[in-house]
């Protein structure tokens, strides 16, 4: 009888799914690691049939069109020949980064982004097999909620201006951003 089950044919064996992850950021980084860990996670729990590779563009660290081309011939280098199932993209950097090469090396490889912060839907109108959430921040409508919800600050009578509150961050592009917006 095992010698049955081991003569199996291949087909009836599922070949496992190949996924890329490519972030915008590098190992080390908090957030970044928190997004690759989350998804990592998932497959463990849900998929264990996956390949996951992940590869960090790094950009925060190694801005510049000299170290996108470099990131390109090292991912077509590595991929080009791995019939990839799906493309995880996290952040902006990494979705603007695949919305200028996909064509070029994983024009079939459905892809979907997470952890967008400037999401303008016309960026995808050329595209096609690409899905994704916008992360849309709300600061302003946030610190109302919080601070009507502790009871020694008193509910706020006008609309908060989040330019008065005093804020501990980093220095980032996305916090930035979400200051300019709030």
């Amino acid at each position: 009888m095992l010698f049955t089950i081991w003569r199996l044919p291949v087909s009836a064996v599922e070949t496992p799914k190949k996924i890329l992850m490519i972030t915008s950021y590098h190992q080390g980084d908090d957030w970044n690691d928190s997004i690759v860990s989350g998804v990592q996670e998932i497959f463990d729990k849900y998929n264990k049939r996956t390949v996951l590779f992940i590869e960090y563009l790094d950009i925060r660290r190694n801005a510049g069109d000299d170290h996108v081309q470099l990131f390109f011939n090292y991912l077509k280098g590595k991929y080009a020949k791995k019939n990839l199932d799906l493309i995880i993209l996290s952040d902006d950097a990494a979705l603007n980064f695949f919305i200028d090469i996909h064509v070029q090396l994983f024009e079939d490889v459905p892809a979907v982004f997470c952890g967008i912060n400037n999401f303008n839907p016309e960026i995808l109108a050329a595209q096609s097999n690409i899905t994704g959430v916008n992360e849309e921040i709300t600061l302003a409508e946030t610190m109302e909620m919080a601070f009507g919800r502790i009871p020694i600050f008193p509910v706020m009578q006008q609309p908060m201006n989040c330019a008065s509150l005093p804020f501990v961050s980093n220095n980032s592009i996305s916090l930035t951003y979400n200051m300019n917006v709030a």
